[in-house]
């Protein structure tokens, strides 16, 4: 099957508790990695979880899916790129984030869709 390159990448804000920066709703995407830029003048901590649907709903963040903790300094920029890709195939799978201060991380997802 063709992959279909998303190429409108939208920033999305992080807020300060865990909530979906991405959740998926029909056929496969592939997230590549993601793009994280502090935009405060202070550390920020930002954490990421891959999370499963839980019955069909939005799961919840743990650490036990917790997939990334990091401390961001002021104006720097982190990208992942993962070696291989999450791959995300049920309604409400989800990539949740969360970071010290509400809406300062800008975040971009990588992905793909099938």
């Amino acid at each position: 099957m063709a992959l279909n390159h998303v190429s409108n990448i939208t920033p999305v804000l992080v807020p300060s508790s865990a909530g979906s920066i991405m959740t998926h709703s029909s056929g496969k995407t592939y997230v590549r990695g993601m793009i994280f830029y502090n935009s405060a003048g202070t550390t920020e901590t930002l954490e990421v979880h891959v999370i499963p649907n839980s019955g069909g709903s939005l799961g919840t963040a743990a650490a036990t899916n917790r997939v990334l903790r990091i401390s961001l300094l002021s104006s720097e920029t982190f990208t992942w790129e993962l070696p291989f890709p999450f791959v995300f195939t049920s309604a409400n799978d989800a990539i949740f984030a969360k970071s010290t201060t509400n809406n300062v991380v800008v975040a971009y997802i990588l992905k793909d869709t099938e």
